[in-house]
């Protein structure tokens, strides 16, 4: 009697152990990172100083970089000197998510996001501006399937 149980435990154990596990795929999330959100980031932003996070987020606004012009304008020699206006030096756009937070996010180019946009962010966090230094942003789709790229474009992460 007790080598049928003992057979039966650890024929249990090995059907168990065999079993694939379904996990959910979101390729767009294959990104290398510290994976959180936009609230947790700004409830301990301490705790990501330094850190290279990846959020998802919606864009709300994008402003870029003013491109001045130093040399002066021969038809008016008088004109106002340009250090005496605000000058914003780096792209800059804000993410948000459902709940209102936002974290404002510096990128060297973008093309083809646009305000409203799903995006996905990985950078460097920067805890005295609120900003993530952008490596690298991604345009996604978040539906009933999860999170996938835009157009279904293939995102290849080296690991």
């Amino acid at each position: 009697m007790s080598n049928l149980i003992k057979l039966l435990f650890f024929s249990t154990i090995i059907l168990l152990a065999g079993c694939p596990k379904k996990e959910a795929k979101e390729p767009a999330f294959n990104i290398q990172g510290m994976k959180t959100t936009i609230k947790r980031v700004q409830v301990s932003p301490i705790a990501f100083a330094g850190a290279n996070i990846v959020v998802l987020g919606y864009v709300t606004d994008i402003s870029y970089a003013d491109e001045v012009v130093e040399e002066t304008d021969p038809a008016d020699p008088e004109m106002e000197p340009i250090e005496d206006k605000e000058i914003q030096e780096n792209n800059i756009l804000i993410l948000s998510d459902s709940g209102g937070n936002t974290i404002n996010v510096e990128f060297e180019e973008i093309e083809g996001i646009a305000v409203k946009d799903t995006v996905i962010v990985r950078g460097t966090y920067n805890n005295g501006e609120n900003m993530i230094v952008s490596d690298e942003i991604i345009k996604v789709i978040v539906d009933k399937d999860g999170i996938r790229p835009y157009k279904d474009e293939i995102i290849e992460v080296d690991q």
